[in-house]
């Protein structure tokens, strides 16, 4: 409280503080005040208007200019509306004419501070609490959007911009309607009128263009913020799923291509059991073949000796090598068998994959192969013993800047691909590879899976995220 008048001020700090939820500092000159308030915190300000030097309303300009938005209350005389008028005019929260009883000025003045005081409050509380909610949102990893009902965008969060690569100012002259993929845009457009009837969607998945092109598949939800059934904005969270929906399509390809191989593949627990065949083993094995999850891979074999040393012998080593004679549907079998131990995860680490082969089918389906390797438009090579690589397909071969993929036959592919070694097998994809290549540089997922192509050990090599960038 600021007054030149001690009798007021003691007055003033008899009134207000009676209660005990108010408490006074005073002094007796702006200047004085000033000097207070640079050092300290006040939740509100009661200033006479006639004080000798600089009056009330200079001192609220100052107060204004310096600290902002501090309730600020003015005492003035009891016929100065001019007075009143300018304070409202120049920032003041409210006033108080002197000329009435002390108690009448200060009962008033209390309520007014309890009011301002608990206003402001309020006030700071909501801009605190706007202020972190920005920041979890902009801070998200999920990709946060509030669009309007024409489309218009009116926020997006960090993680939205930062994987659709768009800037704010492109995001200004947009609507979402712009970044929807074309083949789902009709399925887009009825849910989101649905949206616009204050629907909500628990799983809305959609797929999004980004800047450079490539397209980015969500899934998350979405409901409409509206007033007396009116809708006013929508707001989403989504989910970047895109990574997972390219490993899913590329564990179908893996899957595609094993079964196309002319041999039986078969993935085993350590001890032997059967747990995952391709469509070549009921090919040779026939009724036993469809049937053989679950089974003893002796028992599909009919010999569990060898079965059991070519177990043991990949555990041990990694891999190992047997031959079996046994009677299938078509006749007698000569199966080469090929086992190797390869990494699993966290709840299999150990398994094995066990290729056999028929001597007498070996030439059969590799047309068949080829055509399906063709078509994936993935990187397929088969490699055999030195890395030499037996069979390619178009898109290895321009990864490699080999026009013909028949150059291919018989090259190392380290010859191809050096500056980085090829990984071992395993179902788990890898980081990330860099090698360079004939003049370029190429970066890649791979996966390696082991197996027997023509009566030859080799490795299935299966590429993804490929890139190449040709030298400077």
């Amino acid at each position: 409280m600021v007054d030149d008048e001690e009798d007021v001020l003691k007055a003033g700090r008899l009134f207000l503080e009676k209660d005990g939820d108010i408490q006074v500092d005073a002094a007796t000159s702006v200047r004085g005040a000033l000097e207070k308030l640079a050092v300290m915190e006040y939740d509100a300000i009661v200033s006479d208007y006639h004080m000798p030097g600089v009056n009330g309303i200079e001192f609220l300009r100052e107060v204004r200019a310096r600290f902002g938005d501090i309730p600020f209350f003015i005492l003035t005389g009891k016929s100065e509306e001019e007075v009143v008028i300018e304070a409202l005019n120049s920032g003041a929260t409210g006033y108080q004419r002197k000329g009435t009883a002390v108690r009448e000025i200060f009962t008033d003045i209390t309520n007014q501070l309890r009011i301002a005081v608990q206003k402001q409050q309020m006030e700071r509380k909501l801009a605190q609490s706007e202020i972190r909610f920005f920041d979890l949102v902009e801070h998200a990893n999920d990709l946060i959007e509030s669009v309007r009902p024409d489309g218009t965008i009116i926020h997006v969060n960090r993680a939205w911009r930062e994987t659709l690569g768009y800037t704010e100012e492109e995001i200004a002259s947009m609507t979402i309607f712009d970044v929807v993929a074309p083949e789902v845009l009709d399925e887009y457009m009825r849910l989101f009128a649905g949206l616009m009837n204050c629907a909500e969607h628990s799983r809305f998945r959609t797929t999004y263009i980004a800047r450079d092109g490539n397209r980015v598949y969500l899934e998350g939800s979405v409901n409409c913020r509206c007033d007396n059934g009116n809708p006013m904005a929508t707001r989403g969270i989504f989910r970047n799923i895109s990574e997972l929906k390219r490993g899913q399509e590329e564990l179908r390809l893996l899957h595609a291509l094993v079964d196309s191989l002319p041999c039986a593949i078969l993935v085993t627990t350590p001890d032997g059991e059967i747990t995952t065949i391709n469509s070549g083993t009921p090919a040779i094995f026939g009724e036993d073949g469809r049937d053989a999850v679950g089974m003893a891979f002796g028992d599909l074999i009919g010999d569990p000796e060898t079965a059991r040393e070519v177990i043991e012998g990949a555990m041990k080593d990694g891999v190992s090598y047997g031959h079996a004679v046994t009677e299938g549907e078509a006749g007698f079998l000569h199966l080469r068998i090929r086992g190797v131990r390869v990494d699993g995860d966290e709840e299999c680490p150990d398994r094995l994959v066990l290729s056999c082969l028929d001597d007498r089918r070996m030439h059969m389906a590799r047309e068949s192969f080829r055509l399906l390797a063709e078509g994936v438009g993935a990187p397929v090579a088969i490699l055999g013993k030195g890395d030499q690589i037996l069979f390619a397909n178009r898109a290895m071969a321009a990864l490699a800047g080999i026009p013909d993929p028949v150059r291919l036959h018989g090259v190392s592919f380290g010859t191809l691909f050096f500056s980085g070694p090829l990984p071992g097998p395993s179902f788990i994809e890898t980081d990330p590879v860099p090698w360079s290549a004939c003049g370029g540089k190429v970066t890649a997922h791979a996966r390696v899976l082991p197996l027997v192509f023509e009566g030859e050990e080799a490795r299935l090599l299966i590429l993804s995220d490929a890139h190449r960038e040709e030298s400077a």
